[in-house]
């Protein structure tokens, strides 16, 4: 991914946290922004040499919700003092695991090991919406800004939720403001989705389902299956 998706589902997580004025919302949601790109850190050993392959890999240990567990584990501890030490430990779970739920959705993903150490096998999602964006420095290409678009389309209502500040009660005049904005979330989300694949629908970025030929659960795609993606 872009991580523009990753970062819109941290500024989401820092939006339910709270915060007592705007400076502190900002920084909160700074925060796990930061968190939801946390399981990216597997990319720093890579370039020491370190084979990319495995649990080892990419798309690997960091990216499971054992992982997001242990994070959300150490959140507890640290903010165990807090207001509210429950919502930082759930938020900050919901945050890190969706990285991996969202790679896992990716075209030509080579699966997450979501489950481990339960289950070994890697995951992909029936449906794969997401472009794979190129690494490095081939993200600053042609390519890479297409993905950004996509991403951005993809994820704008959740941006968008995250950054309201009207309340919707005074929107929609409802009289219930939490259930609207959930109607409105998934309007938006929906007509995002489907306008981007009607866009696409003669681009290579277009969503498909996962063909299982050519892929091996435990080591993802196979010589004759799809790239597997960097």
């Amino acid at each position: 991914m872009a991580s523009i998706g990753h970062v819109a589902v941290g500024m989401l997580a820092g939006r339910l946290h709270g915060a007592r004025n705007g400076k502190d919302l900002m920084a909160t949601m700074s925060a796990y922004a930061g968190l939801s790109l946390l399981p990216d850190l597997d990319i720093v050993p890579l370039a020491f040499g370190v084979h990319d392959k495995g649990l080892c890999g990419h798309r690997g240990i960091s990216h499971t919700w054992l992982f997001a567990a242990l994070v959300s584990a150490v959140a507890y501890f640290l903010f165990r003092k807090g207001r509210n030490p429950i919502r930082v430990t759930v938020l900050t779970f919901l945050t890190v695991a969706s990285h991996g739920l969202l790679d896992a959705s990716t075209t030509d993903s080579r699966g997450i090991h979501l489950l481990w150490p339960l289950f070994d096998e890697r995951i992909v999602m029936p449906l794969r919406p997401i472009p794979v964006a190129p690494s490095g420095i081939a993200f600053l290409s042609w390519r890479g800004i297409q993905v950004s678009l996509v991403e951005t389309l993809y994820f704008l209502p959740v941006m968008l939720l995250a950054l309201w500040k009207a309340p919707l009660r005074s929107f929609l005049k409802s009289r219930y403001p939490t259930l609207a904005r959930v109607q409105v979330f998934i309007v938006c989300t929906a007509f995002c989705l489907v306008s981007g694949q009607i866009l696409l629908m003669h681009s290579e970025l277009v969503a498909r389902t996962w063909d299982p030929k050519g892929y091996d659960a435990r080591n993802g795609p196979t010589p004759q299956g799809p790239a597997r993606p960097h």
